[in-house]
C-alpha cells in the first residue's frame, strides 16, 4: 500500500513539475528586468501624453503653513497662525488657499487660486477673490514636443514587442531542444554503454582503436547536450513539446510583409514631421529667450498685471549657431530609409538561409532514406544471426539520432519564418498573454 501511495505521489508531483508552454513564457517575461524597464518607461511616456492631452484636468494642491507663529508685538492681542488658521483674542478665522494649476495648452501654463475659510466669528464661511494666471515662453514649440512625445511612444511600444518575441523564440526554441537534447542525451547514454561493451571484448587492436575514437565522440556529444541543457530550467513533458512544436509550425511560406507599419518606423516618421517644423523655424536659436505671463489677482475688481522677459545671450561659443545648423540640416529622412534597409537586408538574409536549407533538407533526406535501408539490411543480418545484437543496437541508435537530426533541421525554415515574423512587426505571443 505505501508502495502504489509512493508512486501516485511521484506521479502527481511530476505532472506539477511540468509547465506549458503558456507558463514558461510568463515566467520568462516576469524575470526580464529590459521588458520590466520598457514598461515602466512606457507608463511614464503615457503620463506625459495625458498631461498633453487632457490639459483642462488640472493639478489640484491646498497651500497651509505647518508650523506654529506667535506674535506679541501688540499688548491687546495674540495672534496664532496654525496650519494657516488664524486666531485672535477677538475673533476665529480658518483660512486656506485653493491652487489649480493647468498642464500645457499649446504651450502656455495655467493657473488658478482661490481663498477661501470660515469665520467662526461671524458663523459663516468667506471666498476671497478668484486669481488667475497665464505664463508662456513665445520660443516653445509643442507640436514639435507633441511629435517627438508620440515618437517616444511608439518607440516604447516597440521595445515592449520586441523584447516579448525575443523571449517567445527562446522560449519555444529551448522547449524544443530541450526536448531533443534530452532523447539524444538517453541515445548517446546508450551508445556509450554499449560501445564500452564492445571495446572489452575486441582483440584486434585496429577494430579497437576505432571503437575507442567513437567513445570518445560520444562522451564530447553527451558532454556538449550536458551544456546546452544547463542553460533551461524547466522541467518539460511530451504534451509541452508537442504544444510548442504546433506553434512554431504556425510560421511558413504565408507571411505579410508589412514592417512599414513597424511602430519604431511610425516613431521615425514622426520625428520627420517635428525635424522638418524646426527646419522651417532655424532661426529661433538666435531670438532672445521670450516670455509673456499675464495675471487677475482681483476677478472681481479686475486687477490685472502683463509682463514681458527677454533674455538674450550677446556672446557664446558658437551653440546658437550649431543648434540652427542641426535644426537646418536633419537627415531624420535618411534614418527612416536606413532603418528599412535594415529590416529589409535583416528579412532577405533569413529567406536566404531558407532557400540554401532546401539543399540540407534534400541532402539530409537522401542521407536519412540511405539510413533507414542500411537499418532494414542489419535488421535482416541479425534476425539470420549474421550480426551481433549489441552491433544491431549500435546501428539502432545511429538511425534514431539521425533521425531526430533530420526532423531538428526541417523545423530551420519554421524558426527563420518566425523571425521573419517577428521583423514585420508582429506580435508572436498571440493569446498566451495579454
Amino acid at each position: 500500500m505505501r508502495k502504489v501511495i509512493l508512486i501516485l505521489f511521484l506521479s502527481l508531483f511530476s505532472i506539477i513539475s511540468f509547465s506549458s508552454v503558456e507558463d514558461i513564457f510568463k515566467e520568462e517575461l516576469n524575470k526580464n528586468i529590459q521588458l520590466k524597464e520598457s514598461e515602466n518607461n512606457l507608463k511614464n511616456i503615457e503620463i506625459n501624453i495625458k498631461k498633453k492631452n487632457n490639459f483642462f484636468i488640472p493639478y489640484t494642491s491646498i497651500k497651509s503653513s505647518p508650523f506654529v507663529m506667535l506674535n506679541n508685538q501688540n499688548s491687546d492681542s495674540i495672534n496664532f497662525n496654525i496650519l494657516n488658521v488664524q486666531k485672535t483674542l477677538n475673533d476665529y478665522t480658518y483660512s486656506t488657499k485653493l491652487y489649480l494649476n493647468f498642464t500645457e495648452l499649446y504651450g502656455a501654463q495655467l493657473g488658478m487660486t482661490l481663498p477661501f475659510g470660515y469665520n467662526e466669528d461671524e458663523n459663516k464661511f468667506q471666498i476671497g477673490n478668484l486669481g488667475l494666471s497665464i505664463s508662456r515662453d513665445l520660443k516653445k514649440e509643442p507640436e514639435v514636443e507633441k511629435l517627438n512625445l508620440e515618437a517616444n511612444y511608439y518607440d516604447a511600444i516597440y521595445s515592449i514587442k520586441k523584447t516579448k518575441n525575443s523571449i517567445y523564440m527562446n522560449t519555444i526554441n529551448s522547449i524544443i531542444n530541450k526536448n531533443n537534447n534530452e532523447e539524444l542525451m538517453n541515445l548517446n547514454m546508450k551508445k556509450l554503454e554499449l560501445l564500452v561493451k564492445k571495446y572489452e571484448y575486441l582483440k584486434d587492436e585496429d577494430e579497437r582503436e576505432k571503437v575507442e575514437l567513437d567513445i570518445i565522440k560520444t562522451k564530447k556529444s553527451i558532454q556538449s547536450l550536458k551544456d546546452k541543457q544547463e542553460n533551461f530550467d524547466y522541467d518539460i513533458d511530451k504534451k509541452t513539446y508537442e504544444e510548442a512544436l504546433n506553434l512554431l509550425k504556425e510560421y511558413d511560406e504565408k507571411i505579410n510583409m508589412n514592417y512599414i507599419q513597424r511602430e519604431d518606423i511610425k516613431a521615425l516618421n514622426k520625428r520627420v514631421e517635428a525635424a522638418k517644423i524646426q527646419e522651417t523655424f532655424w532661426f529661433l536659436p538666435y531670438l532672445p529667450d521670450m516670455s509673456v505671463a499675464f495675471n487677475i489677482n482681483d476677478l472681481e475688481n479686475f486687477k490685472w498685471s502683463l509682463t514681458f522677459d527677454l533674455n538674450l545671450n550677446v556672446l557664446d561659443f558658437g551653440e546658437k549657431e550649431q543648434l540652427a545648423n542641426t535644426r537646418k540640416n536633419n537627415y531624420s529622412d535618411l534614418k527612416v530609409k536606413e532603418k528599412i534597409d535594415s529590416i529589409e537586408r535583416t528579412i532577405k538574409s533569413y529567406l536566404n538561409d531558407i532557400r540554401i536549407n532546401e539543399f540540407d533538407k534534400k541532402i539530409n533526406a537522401s542521407n536519412l532514406k540511405q539510413s533507414k535501408e542500411n537499418i532494414l539490411k542489419n535488421r535482416k543480418l541479425f534476425e539470420n544471426g549474421f550480426m551481433s545484437e549489441l552491433d544491431y543496437d549500435l546501428y539502432e541508435i545511429d538511425y534514431r539520432i539521425n533521425e531526430i537530426n533530420f526532423e531538428s533541421s526541417n523545423l530551420t525554415d519554421n524558426f527563420n519564418y518566425m523571425n521573419i515574423a517577428s521583423e514585420n512587426g508582429e506580435a508572436l505571443w498571440g493569446d498566451l498573454v495579454e
